[in-house]
């Protein structure tokens, strides 16, 4: 299902990010990677911090979609690209036909770095497998991960990072979203918090008052009445939805509550209202479908 949003991956003609020289550069040193320095390549990429990369227009046409191709002469002219040299090197592994790089173990920063040039240079061989990796990263890194999915278009991406921001601050959030996803953001943050806690609230009202818990299923008294809905307002409070699971759980059994002497200071509705906000935290709809413009049931 294709999103409203749809970001196209920067053009490498992008002067911000590539230019073209036969003249010294800025940098005091200059060097060739290692790996790619062929005395037959017909055209030199240099890196943000000087390192040039000596590649075949051939493969660069047949695999990437942004590169210079064989059909392009660029007349022994430098390319200068604004990723550094420890991208960059992972990046043209993509280009030759032989075993792709393991990125199992890069740190997020040098994935999230690479996965955007993979996008913008469009080095198709390695998108999927950038994305897999991020996803990985997701209860550690899931703003990052949802503005890449957003950006490029990946909602099974954008559906594993959003349930982890749910209970971020909205401000945060907003700040780094594009602009056409804020709405549809605070949407999906207002149907979820409403689901989650406002289903809890409701259960706990069509109770009836009683004067012990214990009368029946549903009747509550006051003083547990009061507990359980400070509790729920509580839980609203907190900021990630890991700490949000683990309260639900430590709530999943018969809690004491000092107020309470009528019930033997046990609420015997507390298990039941965390059962149901972890089922609703579980069951989130997924945030590509208010992207998308679909409609709520």
């Amino acid at each position: 299902m294709a999103l409203l949003l749809t970001m196209g991956s920067l053009s490498v003609a992008d002067p911000d990010d590539i230019s073209t020289t036969s003249s010294p550069t800025a940098h005091s040193s200059l060097s060739d990677h290692d790996q790619f320095n062929a005395r037959d390549a017909d055209v030199i990429f240099q890196s943000s911090d000087g390192v040039r990369f000596h590649l075949h227009r051939t493969n660069l046409g047949v695999i990437t979609g942004a590169f210079p191709g064989a059909e392009l002469d660029t007349r022994d002219e430098v390319v200068h690209l604004a990723e550094p040299a420890r991208v960059l090197e992972i990046l043209f592994q993509y280009v030759y036909p032989k075993r792709h790089p393991d990125l199992e173990n890069l740190d997020f920063q040098l994935l999230a770095e690479l996965a955007e040039a993979v996008e913008k240079y469009e080095v198709f061989p390695a998108m999927n497998t950038c994305v897999t990796r991020l996803r990985h990263y997701t209860p550690q890194h899931p703003l990052e991960t949802l503005v890449h999915g957003i950006k490029h278009d990946y909602p099974k991406l954008i559906d594993t990072a959003a349930p982890h921001l749910i209970m971020s601050p909205l401000v945060a959030i907003c700040e780094k979203l594009p602009l056409v996803c804020i709405v549809p953001w605070l949407r999906f943050y207002s149907y979820t918090r409403e689901a989650i806690f406002g289903a809890a609230r409701s259960f706990i009202d069509r109770k009836g008052r009683y004067s012990s818990c214990h009368a029946g299923d549903d009747e509550i008294c006051n003083q547990c009445r009061s507990c359980v809905l400070a509790w729920i307002a509580d839980l609203e409070k907190i900021e990630s939805r890991e700490a949000l699971q683990a309260a639900l759980m430590k709530y999943q059994d018969y809690p004491r509550f000092e107020y309470c002497s009528k019930c033997s200071y046990a609420c015997m509705h507390m298990p039941g209202v965390a059962k149901m906000c972890e089922e609703a935290l579980t069951a989130i709809r997924s945030f590509s479908s208010f992207l998308t413009g679909e409609r709520l049931a």
